[in-house]
């Protein structure tokens, strides 16, 4: 009997006996005898088995791709990558059965799975998916008794997870046959690693510029104000970080990737730089800014090569601090993280711009009557620093300045003024400058206290920073001398008609081109009977009666108003050409009453600045320290014995001579002089005072 059986089990025979039936009917037995047993048949298949596999890591251009002409600086090389396996098996195909037992049948290879470890985890496999031999280009290249087929990488799904790209891995491998048998997996693989080397900086590092003996990754040179070349050595590769050297050797037993040289051969630089202002001691940290500069792209060179990059417009007045980074260009991502390494950091760039330096301002003092402008304020003059100037002369955008001033004691004190410590300073807000200004700047300062001692610091700056505050300037007082006689200048007394006085004289002097001026006249006058000291005649008799007079005035609590008075305008005469203005080409002229009857009388005139406040002039150093503010400059006077008092008025306005009621009415000349009559309480011994305003020339 022929019978076909399944090569893969293993199997026996039975054989059993029976009478035919109709023998059986007439014999009476029908059934079955007992089963002879054969011995058992192995299956006829051959066993099989895996080798472990050996494994390797290649990169290779892809397939009808170039592998770099014509490829951009910046775009990786078309390479792939693949792990080739390639393993010894047992078992399969019609070959490897002629070389063993010809009675035997040999099983088809119909599957392969994978499965890896990595080498730095103490954890279990992870088995890949299985792969139909029938499915898989691969398996094309199996013959004789091995075993070869590639995996390209990344592959997706559970491979992806399974093999991480940057770790070391090991590898087993099983096959199937066509009839469900698996071998035991393999040994495993010699480990291999699933990554690219790394990018480190170089071993030594270059001299910084201005430090010797300072190595730095990179170095700065400066090339003017705006201008600098970066240098740096080229990076190297490594496979272990921190390790230093620049060969491809791994740890002993693994596997390194072959075919890597072409993407080794080129090395992508980013170039950043950091920058922020100066910081001084009064301010806050300022914050850095980091702008890119240039990605580049350089093939690898030598170790002593330097790589080089020029940077142009800079910001002098800014700082600067300069990274380098480095990365692969045409190594492929699935060899590990190949991104940027961390940055290198050059030395500080300090600002090359100059120091802002603020001149100590000259301070002027002016006064001003016109409309609106009227009163006194000081001027500050300095030269700008050049810095702060284009190359026309003109000031930068965010060009300003500060001013500062410090009350300081009276002239001669050494304490402080009332209610002023020393050296406090008061700052006035910046000023912005405007774009069309010169490089000579001009301040004004207003709202000062008259007759105060002041001195002025100031700072200038741009958008961005301040200089240090300037040196203190000459301390100023806040003053102006009062309108004075000129030399050789008379207080002309003239009898007019009635009991009254013209009085004439040239206007007076004055300062800073003022011309609203305000003249003010006294008189003295005592008896010519009630005066023993004029019948004893004593030479000392006139400033007998003038220091009385004035002791009296004193007591009285002020001058007595005598009652009005006026004046002829006088206009100024405005030359052209060469001729220059004349402020004295008019006379002033005032009438007044005469002495009264029994009485003698001298008539004092002085002047103010009608458009300054009270405290705006200057003492004359006439004796008297007073500590009010001055109205009239008479009242500095200092009464004395002898002529010194009369001599101290004589330095503050005009006396005229001294006029007696006995003096006889003189005709009135002059028709434009108008005449009023005064009601004036003559009073003996007494000052009396006369004030009006002498309009604007």
């Amino acid at each position: 009997v022929d019978v076909q059986l399944e090569a893969h089990k293993t199997c026996h025979f039975e054989i059993r006996a029976r009478l035919r039936p109709t023998d059986a009917v007439a014999a009476g037995l029908a059934s079955w005898g007992a089963a002879v047993r054969s011995p058992s048949l192995p299956a006829r298949l051959l066993p099989i088995s895996v080798g472990a596999p050996s494994v390797e890591l290649v990169v290779r251009s892809r397939e009808g791709q170039d592998s770099g002409q014509g490829v951009a600086a910046t775009t990786p090389l078309p390479l792939e990558v693949v792990l080739s396996f390639e393993a010894l098996v047992r078992g399969f195909w019609a070959q490897q059965r002629q070389e063993l037992e010809v009675d035997r049948d040999a099983a088809r290879l119909m599957r392969y799975q994978l499965r890896s470890r990595p080498t730095d985890d103490e954890g279990g496999w992870v088995e890949w998916p299985g792969v139909e031999a029938a499915t898989s280009a691969a398996t094309a290249a199996a013959s004789g008794p091995e075993l070869r087929f590639e995996v390209p990488l990344p592959s997706g799904g559970s491979v992806r997870a399974a093999l991480a790209a940057g770790g070391s891995f090991v590898f087993s491998l099983r096959c199937g046959d066509e009839y469900g048998r698996w071998t035991p997996w393999s040994d495993s693989s010699d480990r291999i690693a699933v990554r690219a080397p790394i990018l480190a900086v170089p071993n030594s590092g270059i001299l910084a510029p201005g430090a010797p003996g300072v190595s730095s990754g990179l170095r700065v040179t400066q090339q003017g104000d705006r201008g600098v070349l970066l240098e740096w050595g080229p990076f190297r590769a490594a496979w272990e970080s921190g390790t230093r050297s620049v060969g491809l050797g791994g740890k002993p037993g693994t596997a390194m990737p072959k075919g890597l040289g072409p993407a080794l051969q080129r090395v992508a630089y980013r170039l950043r730089m950091s920058r922020r202002l100066p910081q001084s001691k009064e301010e806050s940290a300022v914050e850095w800014t980091t702008i890119p500069i240039d990605e580049l792209v350089a093939e690898r060179v030598g170790a002593t090569a330097l790589l080089s990059k020029e940077v142009h417009d800079l910001d002098e007045r800014c700082e600067y601090v300069f990274h380098l980074a480095a990365a692969w260009v045409d190594v492929p991502a699935c060899l590990g993280s190949q991104g940027w390494t961390a940055d290198i950091s050059s030395e500080l760039l300090p600002a090359r711009s100059a120091e802002l330096r603020a001149e100590c301002p000259l301070v002027e003092l002016k006064a001003s009557d016109e409309e609106g402008e009227a009163g006194l304020r000081f001027q500050l003059r300095w030269y700008a620093p050049l810095g702060l100037r284009d190359s026309f002369g003109q000031a930068v955008p965010g060009s300003r300045y500060q001013v500062r001033f410090a009350r300081l004691p009276p002239l001669g004190s050494l304490l402080p003024g009332p209610g002023e410590q020393a050296e406090t300073w008061s700052t006035r807000p910046a000023v912005l400058e405007e774009e069309t200004a010169s490089r000579e700047t001009l301040a004004d300062l207003w709202g000062l206290a008259p007759g105060q001692r002041y001195h002025f610091s100031l700072r200038v700056g741009d958008s961005h920073r301040w200089s240090p505050w300037s040196s203190p300037s000459e301390p100023l007082t806040l003053s102006l001398q009062a309108p004075l006689p000129n030399p050789g200048d008379v207080l002309e007394a003239t009898p007019a008609s009635g009991n009254s006085v013209r009085l004439e004289w040239r206007p007076f002097r004055t300062s800073q081109g003022l011309t609203r001026v305000e003249y003010k006249v006294m008189v003295l006058e005592w008896s010519q009977h009630d005066d023993p000291l004029a019948a004893s005649g004593d030479s000392n008799a006139v400033f007998a009666r003038l220091r009385r007079a004035a002791e009296l005035q004193s007591g009285a609590g002020g001058l007595w108003p005598r009652g009005t008075c006026s004046f002829r305008e006088v206009s100024l005469v405005l030359g052209t050409g060469s001729e220059q203005l004349r402020s004295q080409a008019g006379r002033v002229q005032a009438q007044v009453a005469g002495p009264s009857s029994g009485f003698y009388c001298r008539y004092f005139v002085c002047a103010r600045y009608a458009s300054l406040p009270p405290g705006a002039m200057a003492p004359l150093g006439l004796g008297r320290s007073n500590a009010s503010p001055l109205h009239w400059p008479d009242q500095e006077v200092e009464v004395k014995e002898g002529s010194a008092w009369e001599a101290s008025l004589s330095r503050a306005g005009l006396w005229s001579a001294i006029l007696g009621s006995g003096t006889a009415a003189a005709v009135v000349e002059d028709a434009e002089v108008q005449e009023r009559p005064l009601a004036m309480a003559a009073v003996p011994g007494h000052l009396l005072q006369e004030s009006w305003h002498h309009p604007p020339l």
